[in-house]
């Protein structure tokens, strides 16, 4: 079981949660939404100290990454953005939104130096750096098609959203002298600010990991009969993953054990391996995996080149869509037992 992992995990949603407080509460503040129930000046205490703890939160994020003994995360890949061996995009989006988050944190000490106008520039970064953050955790993290994690990120994006519409009203509203053709352009202004919105939340639905549309929405699963959300021909994606374990116990000392992995994420995939083993010697001697399509088509063979209780790496030919193309297979274990097994897979074409 891969411990790095679930602290990963766990302080990457606590990280986001923290955020969300801090943005709230620096919202809170220029709009004075809370001047009648707590003083001013305990509320901008209270979002500076649920600021720095968010930095904490993850700066523990990205180390317990050099922990995790799988992908085996680098110093420099975990500081540079783009060079993460996974999910590299979205992963150097989360890097960038974290040191946004540090500029805007140290600013807090240094507001008497800097001058009231470049703090607060500065602080106009942090719009940015929720939306970044947002996105990397959506894109890259492992829950995103369960439903809770869905609330999780949806339901702070929303009144982040409410209380950005909201200061933004309170910082232009009409003059009481405002003629008709003014009220009638605010309440086109207002209108298509609406409809972006709803185009941007309908476009996430239809192209990132919700998928709230579709044969399979609703359930956060993707099951060998639905129909393939993204292709996997490509033989580049990132995915999470169940699977079943049966043991067969053969003449000797040889046994064999037969893994069925279904892709549950975004794809739907799927993987047979078997291992034959030495149950004497406990070493495994031969292996072989298969990948195939929602359809039963294959498209990479190949065998395990790795296998340990974290997670195992496969390598294969492809055939048909992939044919003339290598696959290496990554996956990490989150869940191991006898029987069952479930965690993350990295699929990437390497010529």
């Amino acid at each position: 079981m891969n411990e790095a992992w679930y602290l990963s995990r766990a302080t990457g949603f606590t990280a986001y949660i923290l955020l969300f407080a801090a943005v709230a509460l620096g919202l809170a503040i220029r709009t004075r939404g809370l001047d009648r129930l707590v003083a001013r000046w305990r509320v901008t205490d209270l979002h500076i100290f649920i600021s720095l703890l968010a930095l904490g939160f993850v700066i523990l994020h990205a180390a317990s990454l050099l922990w995790d003994t799988f992908f085996g995360y680098s110093l420099s890949q975990v500081l540079i953005p783009f060079t993460a061996p996974t999910r590299t995009l979205w992963t150097g989006v989360g890097i960038i939104s974290a040191y946004l988050l540090l500029i805007v944190v140290v600013s807090f000490p240094l507001r008497r130096w800097t001058g009231y106008r470049l703090w607060r520039a500065i602080h106009y970064s942090t719009f940015g750096l929720y939306v970044l953050a947002t996105a990397h955790g959506v894109f890259t993290g492992t829950d995103s098609t369960t439903a809770w994690a869905e609330v999780l990120y949806l339901v702070p994006a929303s009144v982040v959203l409410i209380l950005t519409l909201y200061r933004i009203n309170r910082r232009s509203r009409l003059p009481a002298t405002a003629t008709p053709e003014d009220v009638r352009a605010r309440a086109l202004g207002w209108s298509a600010m609406a409809a972006v919105v709803a185009g941007v939340v309908l476009l996430a639905a239809g192209l990132g990991p919700f998928h709230w549309f579709g044969p399979s929405a609703g359930n956060g699963q993707v099951t060998a009969a639905a129909v393939t959300r993204e292709p996997v021909d490509r033989g580049n994606f990132s995915d999470t993953f169940t699977g079943t374990v049966a043991t067969n116990q053969t003449s000797g000392s040889e046994g064999q054990v037969s893994l069925r992995i279904d892709a549950s994420g975004q794809r739907d995939a799927r993987f047979d391996i078997e291992l034959n083993v030495d149950t004497v010697n406990r070493r495994v001697t031969t292996t072989s995996a298969t990948m195939t399509d929602n359809a039963g088509q294959p498209l990479c063979v190949g065998q395990l080149v790795a296998l340990s209780n974290e997670g195992f790496r496969l390598e294969c030919q492809g055939e048909g869509a992939l044919a003339g193309n290598s696959i290496q297979v990554d996956a990490s274990f989150s869940q191991l037992t006898d029987r069952t097994v479930e965690g993350t897979l990295t699929s990437s074409r390497v010529s």
